[in-house]
C-alpha cells in the first residue's frame, strides 16, 4: 500500500487537467479551421426557423434558393429560438441540402471550457512545482532536527474523491534556543495515526522557523517498506 501525500493527488488534477483542456482546444481549433473552410466554399443565404422542438433541442429551418424551398435541421439549438426568427447559413452551390449554420457555438464551447482546464492545470502544476522546489531548499540549507508526531487528525476542511485527508502534528525542541515549536505535516490522503509517538525528521529554515518540512519517509520506510511518504508544508 502506498500512502498519497496531498502534492501528489494536485500533481495528478493537474496533469489530468491540463491533457483534458489541451484535447478540447485542439478539438475547437480543428472544428473553428473546418467551419472557416467550409464557408470559403459555400454561399450565404438567410433562413427562416420553421420548428422548434424545446423537449428534444431540435430546431427545423426554410430556405431559398433560386426559386426553391428547402428544409433542413439546423445543427444547433437556443432557448430563445422561436418560429418565424431569422438564422443565417451557409450552404453548398452544388447541393443546397448540404449546410451549415453561422453560429460559432461549439468553437466557443471547445476553446472557453479548454481554455479554463488548461490554466487550472497549469496553475497546480505550478503549485506543486514551487512547492516541490521549497521542500529541496530546505532539505539542503535547512537545520536538520529531530521531532516527535503527537497527534494525528482528520482535516475536514478539504475533501477529495469523498475522503477527508490527514494532518500529523510533531513537536520539536530547537536545540539552539531550547524552545518547543509544534510543526504539522501536509495534508496525507491515507490514515497514517499509527505514526503517533515516533521521531521524525524536520527540516526548518534557520532565518524563518515558520518555514518547515516534514519528512515521514524514513519513518514509514522503517515502519513498512511498502509506505513510501513525502509530507511537507
Amino acid at each position: 500500500m502506498k500512502i498519497k501525500g496531498f502534492r501528489t493527488v494536485m500533481l495528478l488534477i493537474g496533469i489530468i487537467f491540463t491533457f483534458i483542456g489541451i484535447i478540447l482546444l485542439s478539438a475547437g481549433c480543428v472544428v473553428m479551421a473546418k467551419h472557416i473552410s467550409d464557408k470559403q466554399n459555400y454561399d450565404k443565404t438567410q433562413a427562416n426557423i420553421t420548428e422548434v422542438n424545446h423537449t428534444n433541442s431540435n430546431v427545423f429551418i426554410e430556405y431559398t434558393i433560386d426559386g426553391i424551398t428547402y428544409e433542413g435541421k439546423l445543427n444547433e439549438y437556443s432557448t430563445n429560438m422561436q418560429v418565424g426568427d431569422p438564422v443565417w447559413i451557409y450552404y453548398a452551390p452544388e447541393d443546397p441540402y448540404e449546410f451549415i449554420s453561422d453560429s460559432k457555438i461549439f468553437e466557443i464551447i471547445f476553446i472557453s471550457v479548454g481554455g479554463f482546464f488548461t490554466v487550472i492545470g497549469i496553475l497546480f502544476l505550478i503549485i506543486c512545482y514551487k512547492k516541490k522546489r521549497k521542500v529541496n531548499e530546505l532539505i539542503v540549507n535547512g537545520d536538520k532536527l529531530s521531532g516527535t508526531i503527537m497527534t494525528v487528525r482528520t482535516n475536514y476542511k478539504i475533501r477529495v474523491n469523498n475522503r477527508y485527508p490527514f494532518i500529523a502534528d510533531c513537536e520539536v525542541i530547537n536545540p539552539y534556543d531550547n524552545e518547543k515549536y509544534l510543526y504539522r505535516s501536509e495534508n496525507v490522503m491515507e490514515d497514517i495515526s499509527m505514526l503517533v509517538g515516533m521521531t521524525v525528521t524536520v527540516y526548518v529554515d534557520r532565518n524563518d522557523r515558520s518555514k518547515y518540512y516534514v519528512d515521514i519517509q524514513e519513518l514509514l520506510s522503517s515502519y513498512n517498506n511498502d509506505y513510501k511518504i513525502h509530507d511537507y508544508r
